[in-house]
């Protein structure tokens, strides 16, 4: 059985999607190191492989390292882990403008942002957690 999925506010209201060709959405830049590139993956492959979501008919998404855009005037924040509840993957997000967590494409902020912190230079006890919370991000 599955749930009818909502409409985005996008959709409710027509607004048109913003053109994201300009957008940085990859820079492959590396991780910190070894431990914190399997401490990113571990919770969404644990998720995927053992849990069956929120609940009849919900849908979820785990994503590890991808950004949060809000507007194509502001960088994104990049997690190293977001889980966003009653939300689907894109059919095809190969496409650039479904490879990354686009606000007007999910409608709403992840319910958890999760940053495995190494050392002080991420920003992670200040302007992300402060980001995060502008966002309406609920648990950090």
């Amino acid at each position: 059985m599955t749930a009818e999925r909502s409409p985005t506010l996008m959709e409710e209201f027509d607004i048109p999607v913003p053109d994201v060709s300009q957008l940085i959405t990859e820079d492959d830049s590396p991780v910190d190191n070894i431990l914190s590139e399997r401490q990113m993956h571990l919770l969404p492959d644990a998720l995927y492989a053992s849990w069956k979501g929120p609940g009849d008919g919900r849908n979820f998404v785990a994503l590890a390292d991808v950004g949060i855009f809000v507007t194509t005037s502001h960088p994104p924040l990049v997690p190293d882990v977001l889980v966003a509840l009653d939300v689907q993957l894109p059919e095809n997000f190969m496409k650039k403008d479904q490879r990354s967590y686009f606000f007007w494409l999910y409608g709403k902020p992840p319910d958890v942002v999760i940053e495995v912190v190494s050392n002080r230079e991420g920003g992670e006890l200040g302007h992300k957690l402060q980001g995060y919370a502008r966002l309406g991000v609920p648990y950090y």
